[in-house]
């Protein structure tokens, strides 16, 4: 559908092999991409999991739930926990807006690029190592520390960083995703915005097709978008349970689903009784958790998961805690 506003790469379409591929469950994946991992042989769903062990967060540990949070605070605290997290992590990791004194229990999943022998599992990029076949990446979130971030600044740092020994080359192109969060799939800034980046893959490639004598190329986008038609605020329904924070279970509230970790047994009763019925959504049974292969991910990723239907927003959620809710999302379920 994207395509239809996309000439060049429709025309590439077309004398092309091309196919759908089913996302991975969540926001995780390059694990996928690059190891050809699935979620349960990962481990890990989403950005953050809950590890209050190895919380790079835990100088806020003691801290009380603010209704206003004193000016600074967030920001010592996220100085101080980069200062425990790998390169990796530091160059896209932040605090976001979980509440401050949740913060200790959570820690980041992707700690080392895929491109680091230490990453946990072989790479495409360890095959080519080994092989000896030199490649480049030009990709998120090293893309952050670009003086211009933009795709057109991406385009032309990748282009400038090719070299002729160069076997494998890995661009990301990112301002759609933003786009459609922004504005929703169907607007006209995401139609533009398909446009631009379509002229933008033309220049790519076809300055790829001058430098080298053949060119082998795999186009894909990682998910998809849909417009948010409702939002679900399950903060409030979660307080009504009576049960505390830290004391009877923790949750985690992304975008599109809450998942829970419990220390007793009751609690997990009471929030399955709580959000059993929602109009929205539905806590995920164990033939469902097999269905999205996420049974056997690590304790750390989630007990229980609890996802919204496509359009239903989480809000507020531990990315954003106020303000208008975003009009597109993605990373619901993977059919």
């Amino acid at each position: 559908d994207y395509l239809e506003h996309a000439p060049f790469l429709r025309a590439l379409a077309s004398s092309s092999a091309t196919g759908a591929l089913r996302e991975c469950f969540g926001f995780v994946p390059r694990q996928a991409y690059f190891g050809g991992l699935d979620a349960g042989t990962y481990g890990f769903t989403n950005m953050y999991c809950y590890d209050p062990e190895r919380s790079p967060f835990s100088v806020a540990r003691g801290l009380p739930r603010y209704r206003r949070e004193p000016s600074g605070l967030r920001s010592m605290v996220e100085t101080a926990a980069r200062e425990r997290m790998a390169p990796f992590e530091r160059s896209y990791a932040g605090s976001i807006e979980i509440p401050i004194d949740r913060l200790p229990c959570f820690d980041l999943v992707e700690k080392r690029a895929p491109w680091d022998r230490r990453v946990g599992y072989r790479s495409l990029f360890a095959i080519l190592d080994e092989l000896g076949l030199p490649w480049c990446e030009c990709t998120w979130p090293g893309t952050n520390q670009l003086a211009d971030r933009s795709d057109a600044g991406i385009v032309a740092h990748f282009l400038g960083a090719l070299k002729p020994e160069h076997r494998l080359a890995c661009v990301h192109l990112q301002e759609l995703d933003g786009l459609g969060h922004a504005f929703g799939p169907n607007s006209r800034q995401v139609r533009k915005g398909i446009q631009v980046m379509d002229g933008l893959c033309r220049n790519l490639i076809e300055t790829l097709k001058k430098r080298y004598q053949r060119v082998n190329l795999v186009l894909f986008g990682d998910h998809g978008m849909v417009n948010v038609t409702r939002t679900l605020d399950l903060e409030v329904r979660l307080a009504r349970t009576g049960l505390v924070h830290g004391v009877d279970y923790a949750y985690f509230l992304d975008s599109t689903m809450a998942r829970f970790w419990f220390h007793h047994a009751a609690a997990r009763a009471v929030v399955q009784d709580a959000l059993g019925n929602i109009t929205g959504g539905r806590m995920l049974d164990a033939s469902a958790m097999k269905h999205y292969g996420i049974d056997c991910c690590d304790y750390r990723n989630a007990e229980a998961v609890f996802l919204a239907d496509p359009g239903v927003l989480i809000f507020p959620n531990y990315f954003q805690a106020s303000g208008e809710p975003i009009r597109g999302m993605h990373g619901y379920d993977p059919d």
